[in-house]
Formats: C-alpha cells, sequence, structure tokens
C-alpha cells in the first residue's frame, strides 16, 4: 500500500576509505567503541547482531555482481537504536551508499534501498517492508514521499500542506489530509 515517509533531523555518519587490501574490511563504531574485521572473500552471519546489518548490505552488493574492495569505514549516530525510527535502514543504506561512492559500482538510490531491505531480510531475519530504507535514501528536505510499497513506485509532496490537499487512494477508501 501506500505511506508517507520522510528524513528526521537526526544522522548517522559513516567515513569510508580504501585500505589497500584486496578483501579486508575493518569497521569502527564511535557510538558503541566496538571494532570488528572481516573478509570479502568469507562473509559470514556473525553472532553480534549489529555486525549483520553490514555484512548483509556488503553480502547483498555482491549477489548483484558488484565488487568493493578492502575499505576501512568509522561509525558515529545519534540515531538511538530501537527506538522505531530506521536505525538499521539508515546503517544499511549508509553503508551501502558509501561503498557505491567509494568504488564506483554504479548502484541506483532505489537498488540500494532494495539490498539494504535485503540484506535485512536475509542476514538479520527482520521481513520489514522497504519504507524505511525509501526514506533513508530519497528523503528531501522539507517532503514526504508518497511511496507506493508494491510497485515501488515514489513521488515527492511538499510536508507544508498549507493551501494544499493530499488525497491518498486505494481501491476501496479515499482518505484526505487538508
Amino acid at each position: 500500500g501506500f505511506v508517507l515517509p520522510t528524513a528526521i533531523n537526526k544522522k548517522i555518519k559513516l567515513q569510508f576509505s580504501a585500505n589497500g587490501s584486496a578483501s579486508v574490511c575493518n569497521i569502527y563504531s564511535k557510538t558503541y567503541n566496538t571494532y570488528f574485521s572481516f573478509d570479502l572473500q568469507k562473509i559470514s552471519r556473525s553472532e553480534h547482531m549489529w555486525e549483520n546489518y553490514i555484512l548483509g548490505v556488503v553480502n547483498e552488493i555482491q549477489k548483484r555482481g558488484k565488487n568493493p574492495e578492502g575499505f576501512d569505514c568509522i561509525i558515529d549516530s545519534d540515531l538511538p537504536v530501537g527506538a522505531g525510527i530506521s536505525s538499521s535502514a539508515a546503517l544499511e543504506c549508509g553503508i551501502a551508499f558509501g561503498l557505491n561512492e567509494l568504488f564506483n559500482l554504479g548502484l541506483s538510490r532505489q537498488t540500494i534501498a532494495e539490498l539494504s531491505r535485503d540484506a535485512e531480510h536475509h542476514y538479520v531475519g527482520t521481513k520489514c517492508g522497504i519504507m524505511d530504507q525509501f526514506a533513508s535514501v530519497l528523503s528531501r528536505e522539507d517532503h514526504l514521499i508518497l511511496l507506493d510499497c508494491h510497485s515501488l513506485e515514489a513521488t515527492y509532496v511538499p510536508a507544508n500542506f498549507e493551501g494544499h490537499k493530499l488525497v491518498l487512494l486505494n481501491t476501496k477508501v479515499s482518505h484526505s489530509l487538508a
């Protein structure tokens, strides 16, 4: 169905750098003062749940025939974990976006949203929808995203409804926000 996600004033910052190795990746979370490392040629699930968000994204990127090289990443966030504000989607999409930029992988923002959702399904084990990932990579300041989760068609809607009428339709009910 239709949803209206938007960005909020919290963020996750990711600093990426290629480290010159073919396959060694180092991740450090400033927020939790935690570090882990993995090999791109031997990705497998971790016992530490938060690592699976990153491992799953890298795995999904590789499934799509894209091959990042060894990298280092520092994560710093002011997103409250487990508060229902899409911190996992922000982390997944941030990792995918950063690797896309660092290694010129040619992934579209929609593909980044989709592979991040797939990472959550296959690596983390959460059967989430795609709304949070779309909000993470497609949000614009002062806009909502009118997203049809079935067709993945998205339209930007000004967040200031003053003087506007937004009508949302589905097959049975019409809702109006005035």
